[in-house]
């Protein structure tokens, strides 16, 4: 809150507010471990795909230990979240280092793997969005109850000072009325 409350932190803020203060910098991590996989895989290992994707997977891993061990987050559902969303990128890396090792042969049992890590890494991103909607919709909740409760309170602060009587189930909120109605 001492961070958010600096105006000149204020710009910066998309990148380690969502983060512990400890953890501030966990976002060099991020771009760190993007540019490893995606950018600077095919340039260490041209023309090697088996590589670039044994480099990305072991990536992947040391991102999924990074944020199991740290929590970096200050919020424990987005820790779980990144966690899930680690789960679903080493998923992914091994699907693909089963389809490259496999591409000239043809085997029934490495289709299923295949088959199976996809859907796998599927199935933990449909739950990763289950989760976080559900919890997207109860912060909204609480916003809600909270403007209609402030709401509430204006009104018949508002309608005290103008000497009219505002009647409990005129003004639909929960808590207490406003000390000025009194």
């Amino acid at each position: 809150s001492q961070r958010l409350a600096d105006t000149r932190l204020r710009s910066s803020s998309m990148l380690w507010g969502p983060y512990e203060p400890q953890h501030y910098l966990w976002e060099v991590w991020e771009c760190i471990r993007r540019l490893l996989t995606g950018g600077l895989a095919p340039l260490l290992f041209p023309f090697r795909p088996v590589l670039q994707i044994a480099l990305s997977l072991t990536i992947a891993l040391a991102s999924l230990k990074l944020y199991v061990t740290y929590k970096p987050f200050s919020v424990d559902a987005d820790d779980r979240l990144a966690e899930l969303l680690c789960w679903i990128l080493v998923l992914t890396q091994l699907a693909v280092l089963v389809h490259e090792g496999t591409y000239r042969r043809d085997s029934e049992a490495v289709g299923w793997a295949l088959m199976g890590l996809l859907v796998s890494a599927l199935a933990t991103g449909a739950y990763l969005i289950y989760v976080d909607v559900k919890r997207e919709r109860e912060v909204l909740q609480d916003l809600v109850k909270h403007q209609k409760r402030t709401l509430g309170r204006r009104l018949s602060s508002l309608g005290s000072r103008l000497g009219l009587k505002v009647a409990e189930e005129d003004v639909d909120v929960e808590g207490p009325a406003s000390p000025l109605a009194a």
